[in-house]
């Protein structure tokens, strides 16, 4: 018997809604697409800028300035607080595990500013930096990109021997404002991740590769929510055709 006048009404409202949500969200996934050229447009241009001093780039710190010097490249000169780097674990290089090795660098001006100076092979955070990492003594002048301070994260307490041995801590993320009531200085709000430091006598730590400026995924699932819906409109048109060929029931004497 064929499908009722009920059963068909209720099942086109139901494609009908669910080829709109498949629609919906195939549009919404090209929408983040633009968002990612845009994105990748920005940093891009930005890094073909030439360098400027940091101190010029962000004078007071405030939030439109931090927006608008994210991904610009800088100077900075100054002395590295060796006694206060620290690693941030869980990161990778190329496919193998390790840290990156952050140190602050006290600026000529009195401000300090947090740089990620690269990779190293370790793993535990808790381990000192490799003395092969250790940062040069004196005035040292880097070349860098500029981040945005991260937000939250936290630090973990050293136990009391690294601590008198002059361990901060344990830093998840490079927050500024919450090193900068550990370090005891003013820290400024963005961090910078270093391209070429001067002097540099050693080999560790690596210098970090700057992001990929690929599109992610957003295409391909855009594509799979729109051949969802396809596949709603054609699996239902094909139904009530099977369901209106079907020959119905005499009725009854």
């Amino acid at each position: 018997m064929g499908m009722r006048r009920g059963s068909w009404m209720a099942g086109t409202a139901a494609v009908v809604v669910a080829v709109g949500v498949c629609v919906r969200l195939g549009v919404w996934q090209l929408d983040r697409l633009d968002e990612r050229r845009a994105f990748n447009e920005l940093v891009e241009t930005r890094g073909q800028l030439p360098p400027v001093p940091l101190e010029e780039l962000v004078p007071t710190g405030s939030p439109a300035e931090v927006e608008a010097a994210e991904y610009r490249r800088v100077t900075a000169s100054g002395e590295w607080d060796g006694d206060s780097e620290f690693l941030i674990a869980g990161r990778s290089y190329r496919g193998s595990p390790g840290s990156h090795v952050v140190t602050p660098l006290r600026l000529d001006g009195g401000r300090a500013v947090l740089v990620v100076r690269g990779f190293v092979p370790v793993v535990d955070p808790e381990e000192p930096v490799p003395d092969a990492a250790k940062p040069p003594t004196g005035e040292v002048r880097v070349v860098a990109a500029v981040r945005k301070g991260a937000t939250g994260g936290e630090l973990r307490e050293a136990e009391p021997e690294a601590k008198a041995a002059g361990t901060l801590g344990y830093p998840t993320k490079v927050n500024p404002e919450l090193l900068g009531e550990v370090l005891g200085y003013a820290l400024s709000p963005v961090s910078l991740q270093v391209e070429e430091e001067r002097p540099k006598e050693q080999g560790l730590p690596i210098p970090l590769l700057p992001p990929e400026p690929g599109e992610g995924p957003h295409l391909g699932y855009a594509v799979q929510w729109f051949g969802f819906a396809v596949v709603f409109v054609v699996g239902w048109v094909v139904l009530l055709r099977r369901s209106a060929r079907k020959p119905r029931a005499p009725a009854a004497a």
